[in-house]
């Protein structure tokens, strides 16, 4: 790995980490400043928002995949983009009446979540092209903005009385100051680069993956809006929102092995995996230990004393998410070297944590135990898979060698 390449690395994680951790601080004050119910809602609209980042969030991996590619496809994905986001908020805004008393939301709220799709996707995908053509400092200050602009705008909004409907107020303005830094520091919007030949592919196998992410990473939440009582699903959400702060490091990572694997060749692979999913699991385990020691402290600290009966889930959550983010950074770093055969674990893992949330979770307990088993088998499977790959490619290997080899030296 450069010297330059481990700088960018730095710089992405300190950014998108500070971002995480002020993204917190904000969530901290909401859990403080709304009553438990609305606090509720509040996690279910960022869920939402998130879920919608799954069509965004593989098109930014593959663009940042096709950039590093030399590809002269970014003109076509910021389009794609756009469209995607259209299409997809105007669906959405269309049914939230009807799937607003079922989520016991605000409709107006998720109305307004509708008409933000189009801006985080067109955010999403400006970043990956900064990244893919080694701007890496300027797409980490897009995150950094992008909190400011919504935290001062939530802020505002809840205290003037607004609650749920200000919340996504404020998510709406973080995008747009995200994109207003995007267009002011991208030279040349994304010039294509001469001789690329696109990737279409690629931005199908990161579509499936984030979609697999966002289902394992977030329907838990929309779960337990459905099988909880209000108040409880509020405490599951406020619990959720910290254990998944190593999900931010895997994103992190994730962003920075796809453009270096493609920039590096496959050789490079193993090399550029062992130090992302090495750095992304120590970074789990450390906050595993801190969540199962510091559970208490943890809850009072950021929500209150009203939130610490529910602080027991707080450790096992954080096991199950370091367990995923480990898994998304080893299938991210296969599927920009070509490797497809993870990508199936993780959709599996995705269908099998809903069945078991929906069909057998019915306290904030239960839906924790059921995470914990399904990503500690999904870790499992995907060790199991790489390793008989691994086994199958240096079997097939030294059959090639004892052919090649002259007669006498054969074995």
């Amino acid at each position: 790995m450069r010297p330059t390449d481990r700088r960018d690395a730095v710089v992405l994680t300190v950014a998108m980490l500070a971002a995480s951790a002020g993204n917190y601080v904000l969530n901290s004050a909401l859990g403080r400043l709304l009553p438990a119910a609305e606090f509720g809602e509040a996690a279910l609209l960022v869920s939402l928002v998130l879920f919608s980042a799954v069509v965004s969030t593989a098109l930014q991996l593959g663009a940042s995949h096709a950039a590093a590619d030399g590809d002269d496809l970014p003109a076509r994905v910021v389009r794609t983009s756009t469209r995607a986001g259209l299409f997809g908020a105007a669906p959405f805004v269309m049914v939230a009446p009807l799937v607003a008393p079922w989520l016991h939301v605000s409709t107006v709220a998720l109305v307004i979540v509708g008409f933000g799709w189009p801006l985080h996707a067109r955010l999403a995908v400006e970043r990956g092209l900064l990244q893919g053509f080694d701007r890496a400092g300027r797409a980490s200050a897009t995150f950094v903005v992008e909190f400011v602009f919504r935290l001062v705008a939530t802020l505002v909004f809840v205290l003037a009385g607004w609650g749920v409907i200000g919340v996504a107020l404020g998510l709406n303005v973080g995008f747009a100051g995200g994109l207003i830094v995007t267009g002011l520091t991208s030279p040349g919007r994304f010039a294509p680069i001469a001789g690329g030949r696109g990737d279409r592919p690629a931005t199908a196998r990161f579509l499936m993956l984030t979609a697999a992410t966002a289902v394992v990473s977030y329907a838990d939440i929309v779960i337990a809006k459905v099988v909880l009582e209000p108040e409880a699903a509020g405490r599951y959400a406020a619990v959720a929102l910290i254990g998944r702060a190593t999900a931010v490091v895997a994103l992190s990572m994730q962003q920075i092995v796809v453009p270096l694997v493609r920039r590096s060749g496959r050789e490079a692979h193993a090399r550029m995996l062992a130090w992302t999913a090495g750095v992304t699991g120590a970074l789990a385990a450390s906050a595993f230990l801190v969540a199962t020691i510091a559970d208490e402290l943890i809850i009072r600290l950021a929500f209150g004393s009203s939130y610490v009966s529910i602080a027991s889930i707080l450790g096992p959550y954080t096991f199950a998410t370091g367990c995923f983010a480990v898994v998304t950074v080893v299938v991210s770093a296969d599927l920009a070297a070509g490797r497809l055969r993870s990508l199936g674990v993780v959709m599996a893992g995705a269908v099998a944590q809903t069945v078991v949330l929906s069909s057998f979770a019915s306290t904030a307990t239960g839906m924790v135990t059921g995470q914990v088993v399904v990503m500690t088998a999904l870790l499992f499977a995907l060790a199991v898979v790489r390793h008989d790959r691994v086994v199958v490619s240096l079997t097939w290997k030294s059959r090639v060698r004892a052919d090649r080899a002259p007669m006498g030296v054969r074995s």
